[in-house]
């Protein structure tokens, strides 16, 4: 059964810097096939230039700015911005299998 899990580490959030959210993983950690960022605070896509996830400093997806994701989100009838591309998915899984 579905559930949602907060996911409250984020770390230097502030204009010009590089957002961090840390993501629980191992053994006992939930498996997520979906990562849903709120934008607040007068933010816009618009100041979102790149979304990366990393794995062990290795790259497993990388995603366009916030303007760009936020046309295609639309496209598909999605008002917020999700990160639930089943690529990205399967690489991460991936990659935590080889750790």
């Amino acid at each position: 059964m579905p559930f949602k899990v907060g996911l409250t580490n984020l770390q230097n959030v502030a204009a010009g810097n590089t957002a961090t959210l840390l993501i629980p993983v191992g053994r006992n950690a939930p498996t997520f096939d979906r990562i849903m960022l709120a934008l607040s605070g007068g933010a816009l896509p618009a100041h979102v230039e790149r979304i990366v996830g990393k794995a062990n400093g290795r790259i497993f997806m990388d995603e366009v700015g916030g303007t760009e994701l936020a046309k295609r989100e639309a496209y598909r009838g999605i008002d917020q911005l999700k990160l639930d591309d089943l690529a990205a998915a399967a690489a991460f899984a991936e990659l935590v299998a080889s750790i």
